[in-house]
Order: C-alpha cells, then sequence, then structure tokens
C-alpha cells in the first residue's frame, strides 16, 4: 500500500500465477470493516484521499486463487482538503461562538444579541439583548466554573463602545441579569473616539492551573504599541474573586499592572493553544502575524517591527505571511503585478484530538476573513509548532469556533451561518466528484421546463461571456407573487456556462434540494465539462488565465442576506418585460412590470442597472454590509433615494489606518473624490470574485460623475 501524490490510498498486488480476474480488495478501517469494498476482478484498489481521512489506520486485504495478502497504513496528520464547515442553521451576524456545558451552542451578534442554539435540532432556543445594536458584541466566554450555581457568568466585550461587562447567565430561560462593568478597572473609563478597534476575551491557563482571563485590545486613541501604559495593541490578563472583583493576574513587568504582552497591532482572536496562548494579530500594510503569547513580558514589536524580527529584540511571530503572499492570494492573473489581499487573520480552535479519527489532535484551525482560506498548523503540547501547515477546509468570514466536548467543531461567520466541520465527502453536493456534465439536465435547454435566459446588468466576470439556463422540475413553476421574493420549487437547477476568448471554461449549477441549495461547478475539459470537488483553480488558458472560485466563495454573495432564496439576477427587474413575457410558461402568478431606472439620462440608467447588477445583492437593506458599514448603502435600481451613496463615508487608508479619511462612495462633479472608483478599479468589489476591472465601465463612470454639478454642502 501507499499514498500516490494526491493522497489517495492506493493498494495493488501482483502474481505471476493467477489470472487477474481472480482477485478481490477489501479494506477496514480503524479495525472496522469499510463500506468501500472492491470486487472488480482487479489486482489493486483506492481509497479517494478525502475518504481516507475518515479514519487513522487503514488495511487492505487482497485475495486471489485462495490466497491473502495484507497491508496496512497509518495517517498520522489531517488530509489537506479534505474537510468542508457544512451550514446547519442561521443567525444574525454571529461575531463569536461557544459551545455550553450541555452542549449547546452560545452565539453573540453585532447587533447586539446573544442567541442558544440546539446543534441536534438546528434550531434556535432562546434570543436576548445585551447590549445596544450601536455597539454590538465583538466576543464572549464563559467563566470556567459556569455550572456550579455559584459562578454562572457570561463575561461581554464590545470593542467597538469598549464596553466590558459581567452578567449572571441563566441557559433555561436564556436570560442575563446583575451586569457588572469591568472597564474602569482598565485604568481608562473613558471609552475614546471610535472604540478600541477589535479585540478577544478567552480563559486560559498556561500550567494547568486556574485560568485566568485575557483580553486583547486593539489600537485606541493616541495608539503607541510600544507604550506600554497604552491598552491598545496588547493583551491584560485579570483573575476574579468570587465576588467579581478583577485583580490584576501575573506579575507585571510593564508599567500598567496586568499588562502581559505589548507590541501587536491588532490582536482581535485569541485561541487557547493548551501550554501557549495562541494569538492573530492584523498587520498594518505589509503583514499578517499569528503570534505565541508564551508568558508575562512578551514584546512583539509593532511600530518598530512588523512580522519577522531579525534583530532578536522582540518576540517573532510563529507563523506570518506577507499581505501578497501568492500562497495565499489570488494568482496575478492580469499581468499587471498586484496580487489580491489577504489583510485579516482569524483564529479558530485547537483541536483536542476527540473527533475526526484523531487526525486534528493538537492542530490549530486559522485562516483569513475575506478569502476564506481555513488551515491547521500543529501546535504540540509542549508549546512549539510542527512544520506541518496544510489547507483544511474553506470559510470566508469567519469570526469564531469552538470545540464540543465530543471534539466536534462549530463555527460561525458574518453571513449570518452557523457551520459544522465535518468530512469533504459527506458535504450535500449536486452529484459525485467527476459527473460529467452532459450526463445531467444541463442538456434538455430549449425544452418546456429548461429555458435560456439573459440578465440585462450581468455581473462583471473578469470579461467572461456567459450562457444561462434555468431548468424546472416537471410540473414545477415558480412563484412569483411576491415580487421580491420569488420561491422556487425543489428540484430548480440554474445553469451558468463561462467562456473566454469563445473557450468554455466552467459551468456553475445552483440546485435546490428538500433542505436547501447547493452549488456544483464543473470544469471544461475539451467538449464536456466535469465536477469539481468545489476548490479553487487557476487554470491557463490557450490565450488568457482564468480562476475558478471555490463554492464557498460562491456562497459569500449568495447568502449575503441570510433568509433569502440563493439565485441572483432571475428577477423581474433583470429580466426585463420581454422575457417576462417568454418565460410566462415557468411561473404561477403575476410578476408584474420589469419596472425601471428613474431618470431620463440614459447613462444614469445604464449606470444605475450595472450597480444593481454588481452591487445590490450585498448593498441593500438586511444585508451583511448594510450592518457592517457606517453607512446604509442601497444599490437597488427601486431606491429612488440614491443620494445616499453621496454622503461622505470614513474608510481606512493603508498609509494611516489610524486617521480615517473622510470620502464618498460617489462625490459628485468630483471623481477624485469618489471612493467608489477606488474600489472599482483595484478590484476591491464584488468580494471575491473579481480580479480584473471593468475599466469601459469604469471610464463610464468617472465620465459622468465629472459631468454632474457638485453637491451643495
Amino acid at each position: 500500500m501507499q499514498k500516490d501524490a494526491s493522497g489517495n490510498l492506493v493498494c495493488s498486488a501482483t502474481t505471476g500465477e493467477v489470472a487477474a480476474t481472480g482477485f478481490s480488495v477489501a479494506w477496514t478501517a480503524d479495525g472496522v470493516s469499510a463500506p468501500h469494498v472492491s470486487t472488480t476482478n482487479v489486482a489493486g484498489d483506492t481509497i479517494a484521499s478525502d475518504e481516507s481521512a475518515r479514519a487513522a489506520d487503514w488495511e487492505c486485504t487482497v485475495s486471489a486463487g485462495g490466497a491473502e495478502a495484507s497491508a496496512a497504513w497509518h495517517l498520522d496528520a489531517p488530509v489537506a482538503g479534505a474537510y468542508a464547515l457544512e451550514t446547519i442553521g442561521t443567525s444574525s451576524y454571529p461575531s463569536d461562538i461557544l459551545v455550553t456545558p450541555d452542549q449547546r451552542l452560545l452565539i453573540s451578534s453585532l447587533l447586539g444579541d446573544i442567541s442558544l442554539f440546539d446543534p441536534a435540532t438546528g434550531a434556535t432556543v432562546g434570543t436576548t439583548s445585551i447590549i445596544d445594536a450601536g455597539h454590538g458584541i465583538s466576543t464572549i466566554a464563559l467563566d470556567p466554573r459556569f455550572g456550579d450555581g455559584q459562578h454562572d457568568w457570561l463575561y461581554m466585550f464590545s470593542s467597538s463602545g469598549c464596553a466590558f461587562l459581567r452578567y449572571d447567565l441563566s441557559l433555561e430561560p436564556l436570560a442575563v441579569s446583575n451586569p457588572l462593568d469591568l472597564w474602569a478597572a482598565l485604568g481608562q473609563p473613558d471609552c475614546p473616539t471610535g472604540g478600541a478597534d477589535g479585540g478577544d476575551i478567552v480563559f486560559y491557563s498556561p500550567n494547568g492551573g486556574t485560568p485566568s482571563l485575557y483580553m486583547s485590545i486593539g489600537p485606541v486613541s493616541g495608539f503607541n504599541g510600544q507604550d506600554d501604559t497604552d491598552l491598545g495593541g496588547g493583551i491584560i490578563a485579570f483573575d476574579f474573586a468570587d465576588d467579581g472583583t478583577p485583580t490584576p493576574a501575573v506579575p507585571s513587568v510593564f508599567a500598567t499592572p496586568g499588562v502581559a504582552a505589548i507590541g501587536m497591532r491588532q490582536p482581535w482572536r485569541m485561541a487557547n493553544c493548551g501550554a501557549v496562548l495562541c494569538v492573530g494579530d492584523v498587520g498594518l500594510n505589509a503583514y499578517e502575524e499569528l503570534d505565541l503569547y508564551t508568558g508575562p513580558g512578551n514584546n512583539f514589536g509593532f511600530w518598530n517591527v512588523e512580522g519577522p524580527d531579525s534583530s532578536g529584540l522582540y518576540d517573532s511571530p510563529t507563523r506570518y505571511w506577507d499581505q501578497h503572499d501568492p500562497q495565499f492570494v489570488d494568482e496575478d492573473l492580469d499581468s499587471t503585478g498586484r496580487l489580491g489581499f489577504v489583510h485579516v487573520i482569524t483564529l479558530g480552535v485547537r483541536a483536542s484530538g476527540k473527533a475526526y479519527a484523531g487526525l486534528l489532535d493538537g492542530y490549530l484551525l486559522y485562516g483569513e476573513f475575506y478569502d476564506g482560506w481555513i488551515r491547521g498548523m500543529k501546535v504540540n503540547d509542549d508549546g512549539t509548532t510542527g512544520s506541518d501547515d496544510i489547507m483544511l477546509a474553506h470559510m470566508p468570514y469567519s469570526t469564531g469556533m469552538a470545540e464540543a466536548a465530543d471534539g466536534t467543531i462549530y463555527a460561525a461567520d458574518l453571513s449570518g451561518r452557523i457551520r459544522k466541520l465535518g468530512l469533504r465527502a459527506d458535504r450535500r453536493t449536486v452529484g459525485p466528484v467527476g459527473l460529467a456534465l452532459s450526463a445531467t439536465t444541463y442538456a434538455n435547454a430549449g425544452s418546456d421546463t429548461s429555458l435560456g435566459y439573459t440578465v440585462q446588468y450581468p455581473l462583471w466576470a473578469n470579461g467572461a461571456d456567459k450562457d444561462r439556463e434555468i431548468d424546472l422540475p416537471a410540473g414545477g413553476t415558480v412563484d412569483v407573487s411576491n415580487p421580491d421574493a420569488w420561491a422556487f420549487p425543489v428540484g430548480t437547477r440554474f445553469w451558468k456556462t463561462f467562456s473566454m476568448d469563445g473557450e468554455k471554461v466552467e459551468t456553475r449549477e445552483l440546485e435546490k434540494q428538500s433542505d436547501g441549495w447547493v452549488a456544483g461547478t464543473y470544469k471544461w475539459e475539451g467538449p464536456d465539462a466535469f465536477l469539481t470537488d468545489g476548490r479553487r483553480q487557476n487554470l491557463e488558458l490557450t490565450n488568457t488565465s482564468y480562476l475558478i472560485p471555490s463554492e464557498f466563495s460562491c456562497s459569500v454573495c449568495h447568502e449575503a442576506t441570510v433568509g433569502r432564496e440563493w439565485p441572483i439576477g432571475f428577477e423581474h427587474f433583470q429580466l426585463g418585460d420581454t422575457q417576462l413575457h417568454e418565460l410566462a410558461s415557468l411561473f404561477s402568478g403575476d410578476p408584474g412590470s420589469a419596472g425601471t431606472v428613474v431618470g431620463t439620462d440614459s447613462v444614469y440608467r445604464d449606470i444605475r442597472g450595472y450597480l444593481h447588477g454588481n452591487c445590490a445583492f450585498c448593498h441593500q437593506p438586511g444585508a451583511l454590509p448594510s450592518q457592517m458599514s457606517e453607512v446604509s448603502l442601497d444599490f437597488r435600481y427601486s431606491n429612488e433615494n440614491f443620494d445616499a451613496v453621496t454622503q461622505p463615508i470614513k474608510y481606512y487608508d493603508d498609509t494611516d489606518p489610524f486617521s480615517p479619511v473622510s470620502k464618498s462612495i460617489i462625490s459628485l462633479g468630483h471623481p477624485e473624490d469618489s471612493y467608489i472608483l477606488d474600489m472599482l478599479v483595484n478590484t476591491d468589489m464584488p468580494l471575491l470574485s473579481v480580479w480584473r476591472p471593468d475599466m469601459v465601465f469604469y471610464a463610464e463612470l468617472d465620465d459622468w460623475i465629472a459631468r454632474q454639478p457638485a453637491a451643495t454642502q
């Protein structure tokens, strides 16, 4: 037996005396007969890498002509790409997640709520508000003595409002009482303008004793990463007496009592890694850092050094990467020399090894917030790190992870999903990997229930041409009685084929199953396309390059508004009156008029239509960015009050991140002050899917803005 280059387990045998038709192969996984049994009469068999990740110890037995031979293989590390984070429920803009003693999930929200979620039923069983939505909740932690009836306490930190509170918590029903304000104990009772810009709270003990509460705080007013009296950019530790009074937890080597480490820019997520505390430190404009706190006095050198330190004066990160490291970002597909960005590190949890065949034992799950990769790095029991560091799964907008008593790992992301880590092979899918597109209903185009369609203002796709098709199950119709929420029958399939310079490269499928929508991507190879495993792929074509995004990247936009059906673009405005008439046989109910943009200027109508097709699925009331932004943007064609996008909005310039610059999304008469043009030319929007800017639209929008009368101040 051997492992091939793709991580598959290959069992084979040879003999010169027995015909090949006499061979059979059987497998066991961790001592139990595996369901994968081959009787194909060939002298060998293969266990795919994602299936081999189900167990640590494999054995194959080859039988031929009454003789048997066995071979064994031990997997001592997780298999790259074998895991997936499946959605098991929803929550409104979750910011953190933890597991309660009774193995339910406690979830905090940017809206200021906490919810109790039962993963066994997929239902939220209680929700309560503990802080106003203007502040929201950054992170939560339970007292490690929770459940003894004396210390059933929930700790909450809101970085935007500098609110550090402790509550008595009742899980039945979910209720909080007796809030205790702990912020004053930090020596800065007045919240600085803009808050503390990120932070986390984690109970941690480096020696297995009584845990202390460690709080990380991002930059505050007057921030200086080397000022040990400034709470910003460091970690503070506290013990709590039975009456809840906080006291410094560690002998301080800094000026401020309780300070445990300094010199970090924005340590917004931490994880208990046993002998060390793992810290995700968001970089300034060069490096992202994964730091290991080992004890009081750690100084990671921010302002004096960012990333690795060759002087030996500061504690260097254990893992770091340049924000334009091609290992973590899209390739330079347009030959401009500009790569994508990986600006925000996020930490999950160090796995105990109780689940996942023990293969994740000691692995810290960490990743990048925007692009969404989740990697695994071994953190040994003594606090040292292993050399292995592999891609495990993919989940954009990760805000936190937690491990249940049985080792199951749960996660939350800002798109509103509660997820469970499982094997990729077990996730819902549109079909088996390798399925030929020609064997699907894609071939039914032109039938009574499978029709092609176009949209008036398509999503920019890096210059690719797209063909679209909708396929309904026999007898099924789209209920269009609610113009803002069309309902699709189970069995609906959408197909979208992308071509570059006339060469087909991928076909994406959306399929509505009984428990929701599932996506799949087919990669074209000659005259047919075949279902991929959903991972991102960089392609070199005849005359250009092309990126097939991961299925999870696609879900970021399709799930931008919680509770909305997945399809984007199949709606009355985008289809237009002519197509609404042509597709009438697919509808039940009257879709009404397609609607038009208000305004007589044809260029203005085209611009509004383009922004609707490229921005409105995220930027509209109820969508994630509307909760995150300081200005609620609504790019829908029907929004007559388009003035909202001309109002100043603060953003952070990489060259001076702590001095917010006031700039408008669109500044009428002043394209040089219109932030939307920066976003377009830098391919920052739409997120994850664009690497070549649409310069035709850019020029049209630039010209239109320049010709408008300047807004009255």
